[in-house]
């Protein structure tokens, strides 16, 4: 992972956090998601991918169980809005 992927160096720190600290962090992030410009989601995107294989099993799995924890307490709209992009990204470069 580059030095210039700071989304993914943010998730690779978040999963290694405990649960109590990790939790607010990564929901004010997912929060904060939605007032992104699509150019910016798309790099945030993007990095969050490229970060994923180089988190160990362990840390990355606690930290999809606090995101699917968030996923199901933020509105309908937003989660929506959120996959959406994913799963846009995902197509146009998977």
């Amino acid at each position: 992972m580059s030095e210039e992927n700071f989304a993914g160096n943010i998730i690779v720190n978040l999963a290694s956090l405990p649960d109590f600290l990790r939790t607010p962090i990564l929901k004010k992030r997912m929060i904060e998601f939605d007032s992104k410009s699509e150019s910016e989601k798309t790099e945030i995107i993007n990095n969050a991918l490229e970060a994923g294989p180089s988190i160990p099993f362990l840390n990355f799995a606690k930290l999809f169980k606090s995101w699917l924890k968030i996923i199901a307490s933020i509105s309908e709209e937003h989660r929506e809005g959120m996959f959406l992009a994913y799963i846009t990204q995902s197509l146009r470069s998977p």
